[in-house]
C-alpha cells in the first residue's frame, strides 16, 4: 500500500464532500471525480470497493423543458445524480477509510504486553 496515494484519495473524496454543493442535483463530472479517487483508494489499498460507488441507474438525463406540442420532456446530454445519494456515498467511503485507518493503527502501535495469567492464592 502506498500511504502517499491513499492519503492522497482520501483528500480528494474529503474535498468533494466539503465543496460540492449539495443541490438537489449534482452533475456527473463530481460523480466521475468521486469514481476516480476511489479507484486510487482501491488501488492503494488492494481492494475493492463497489458498495461505496455511484451506481449507473442512479445517474439521469437532465431535463431541458418541455416540447409545447407534445407535451413531451426534451432531455439534455447532460447527466445529474441526487445530491443527497451522493453525499451518503462519499460519507460512508470516509467513514470506512477512517475505521479502516484505526484499525491498521491500533495493530501497529508500540509493544503490547501479553496479560499475564491470573496467580491462584495459596490459602493452606
Amino acid at each position: 500500500m502506498s500511504f502517499d496515494s491513499l492519503l492522497r484519495a482520501q483528500a480528494r473524496i474529503a474535498s468533494l464532500r466539503d465543496n460540492v454543493p449539495v443541490s438537489i442535483q449534482v452533475d456527473e463530472k463530481y460523480v466521475a471525480e468521486y469514481h476516480n479517487a476511489l479507484d486510487q483508494l482501491q488501488q492503494s489499498l488492494s481492494i475493492d470497493l463497489p458498495e461505496f460507488r455511484v451506481s449507473e441507474s442512479e445517474l439521469r438525463f437532465d431535463v431541458d423543458g418541455v416540447d409545447p406540442d407534445t407535451h413531451r420532456m426534451i432531455y439534455s446530454s447532460r447527466r445529474i445524480c441526487d445530491g443527497a445519494f451522493l453525499m451518503t456515498k462519499i460519507t460512508s467511503a470516509l467513514n470506512y477509510l477512517g475505521l479502516l485507518l484505526n484499525q491498521k493503527e491500533e495493530k501497529k502501535m508500540g509493544y503490547q504486553p501479553p496479560i499475564p495469567a491470573p496467580v491462584a492464592s495459596d490459602k493452606s
